[in-house]
């Protein structure tokens, strides 16, 4: 449904108090979208993977041609494989379609 297709993610919510907010976007392509799971599995463009943390609220907006699609989740994985840098986000809230013309 949505693999392949290139998102922003950014920080929202920092859930641990002493996590400072990290107001950079991160482009990321979608790899899977299990929805059942509601987990969606990215690779991230570059190598910031360590300054993505874990258990913090990201907004994920996937980017499609006419529209976006926004929603929010926690990075419960991150790890680098023979695909790149990978996050496993698991949704929380979305999905939300935003018009863009």
């Amino acid at each position: 449904m949505y693999t392949n297709k290139t998102v922003n993610l950014k920080m929202q919510k920092p859930l641990v108090e002493t996590l400072e907010f990290d107001p950079n976007t991160y482009l990321c392509e979608v790899l899977e979208y299990e929805q059942n799971s509601e987990r969606i599995l990215l690779r991230l463009s570059g190598n910031h993977i360590q300054k993505l943390a874990l258990n913090t609220i990201y907004e994920c907006q996937i980017l499609l041609e006419d529209t976006n699609i926004l929603c929010t989740g926690i990075i419960k994985e991150r790890y680098i494989d023979e695909r790149g840098c990978i996050l496993n986000l698991r949704i929380e809230s979305g999905f939300y379609e935003i018009n863009i013309k």
